[in-house]
């Protein structure tokens, strides 16, 4: 029989597994990771191959080549292991760990072990986190420094620890280069420092020297490079101006996105909820599974046991929730930022800590079916979510087999070559309109949707070969018709 301090190990021991064990579970429901299709990763992906090609540090171009934290750790492992759909995925891989590990360090900070353990299982059933978890973003590495500041802030004011306050600036001005709109969370961080008792608030005054170093030195970079210290927020001031599908054409992007209601009004909608555009983003936001889901049934939990929740720990989930609800509305309202999932990752964060506190209290007060149902509910929406995804590691098969057969005759279309991008063949294949008797493309509900003949115009394909399910995204292998490839021959020619 085992003494007690055995078994006391070993019960941490099991209890650290258990949130890595659930963690990895979600992440094999898709480890798809790279997506490509002119998509956020593939521009990460460009800024790294850059990087690599150049050995080292590449200028940026425009806002997601200049944000290094995200870039760097890509081509860090492109340049080491090669190019490939696995090395591609190392790094975002280690963000999404690190997170899991920040945000169960924040709940054990915040309330206790038992609730940071809970915090980090639950937080990989969000699917608009777990999803990017093999694919190049920025994402998940700015929420990585932003919860990493907010752990050693915690622990600063804790301990009264100047260090721990210099390193917690540091890793908030590192998140603001990960990506712009953390300058938004850094506003928020000190507003909702203001709510501290005064003399302890005080030790936090040295994240201040730690952020200022943080940014100026990244600062004395581009001076020294390009004699433009401000070069990457110019890049970032000017992110409006860059195409985008998901903007309604009507916009006029030669405007600042600040405080502009056309830039809020005109993003494509999650949902496709439009009922007044000051409210669409919002509910758009409840109505998606990706989050909408994980923040309802917080809301509902902290209702349902909130008699039961110790005081102490209630007035740091308000607190959370306020300053997290402005720290959203000010991304919505005066940045304008596009409203979708993944811009809301903290209000994830602390619609995971509510549900971790609620359900640890209902466990401990015996309601442990009622804990039960909502963990079964969290596993029924984040599977389903999750697996609905278009997985394109079978198109990629599908194309190395495709043009293995038939390579000399194919021709492809530019933003399936960027889904293919990590399949060499594809890279080499003509864009369409080179004349080839067939053609590469993806169909985004099906290949059917590709051969059917516009009003007025001829039949220009017949489909070949498919790979994934009609009615979702399908890659097909098509061939032209006579008319079809001599009408399209001719919109090319004309095509300015």
């Amino acid at each position: 029989m085992g003494s007690p301090m055995e078994s006391s190990s070993s019960a941490r021991y099991m209890a650290l597994v258990l949130p890595a064990f659930v963690a990895i579970l979600f992440l094999l429901t898709n480890p798809a990771g790279f997506m490509g299709g002119g998509g956020d990763d593939y521009r990460y992906l460009t800024a790294a191959r850059c990087w690599v090609d150049g050995s080292g540090f590449c200028l940026p171009r425009n806002h997601w080549e200049a944000r290094w934290p995200t870039v760097m750790p890509i081509a860090a492992m492109l340049g080491l292991f090669g190019e490939s759909r696995n090395t591609l995925g190392i790094a975002p891989l280690l963000f999404w760990i690190s997170a899991l590990v920040f945000i169960g360090w924040l709940g054990s900070l915040w309330f206790d072990r038992a609730t940071g353990l809970v915090a980090a299982a639950l937080f990989s059933a969000v699917p608009i986190f777990t999803l990017s978890a093999l694919q190049p973003n920025a994402d998940n590495v700015e929420l990585v420094f932003q919860l990493g500041a907010l752990c050693l802030a915690t622990i600063a004011y804790k301990r009264q620890n100047r260090w721990s306050a210099l390193l917690a600036g540091l890793l908030a001005a590192i998140a603001c280069q990960a990506r712009e709109t953390s300058f938004i969370f850094c506003l928020v961080a000190a507003l909702s420092w203001l709510t501290l008792p005064r003399e302890q608030r005080r030790i936090l005054l040295y994240a201040i020297p730690g952020f200022v170093v943080g940014i100026a030195a990244e600062m004395l970079i581009y001076a020294i490079s390009t004699g433009d210290a401000a070069l990457r927020y110019r890049l970032a001031l000017n992110h409006s101006a860059v195409y985008s599908t998901e903007l309604a054409a009507s916009v006029d992007t030669a405007r600042s996105a600040f405080l502009n209601p056309d830039f809020i009004a005109g993003w494509k909608r999650e949902m496709g909820i439009h009922i007044w555009w000051p409210v669409d983003p919002w509910l758009n936001l409840i109505a998606s599974p990706q989050l909408g889901t994980f923040v309802i049934l917080a809301a509902t939990m902290a209702i349902i046991v909130r008699k039961d929740v110790p005081g102490p720990w209630k007035n740091h989930l308000k607190r959370a929730a306020a300053f997290t609800a402005l720290a959203a509305a000010l991304l919505v309202y005066v940045l304008a930022v596009d409203p979708k999932s993944r811009m809301f990752l903290l209000v994830a964060v602390v619609a995971t800590l509510t549900s971790a506190v609620t359900l640890v209290t209902a466990w401990r007060n015996s309601r442990r079916v009622l804990a039960a149902c909502v963990v079964a509910m969290i596993c029924l929406v984040a599977v389903p979510t999750m697996k609905s995804r278009a997985d394109p590691r079978r198109f990629e098969a599908s194309a190395r087999q495709w043009i293995g057969m038939q390579g000399a005759t194919i021709e492809i279309d530019r933003a399936t070559q960027t889904v293919l991008t990590l399949v060499p063949e594809a890279n080499r294949l003509p864009l369409q309109g080179s004349g080839k008797p067939m053609f590469l493309s993806i169909g985004g509900r099906g290949c059917s949707q590709l051969v059917q003949p516009q009003a007025g115009s001829p039949q220009l394909a017949y489909v070949v070969k498919t790979a994934g399910e009609e009615g979702s995204a399908q890659l097909c292998l098509l061939k032209y018709s006579d008319a079809g490839r001599a009408a399209f021959t001719r919109r090319s020619i004309a095509a300015p």
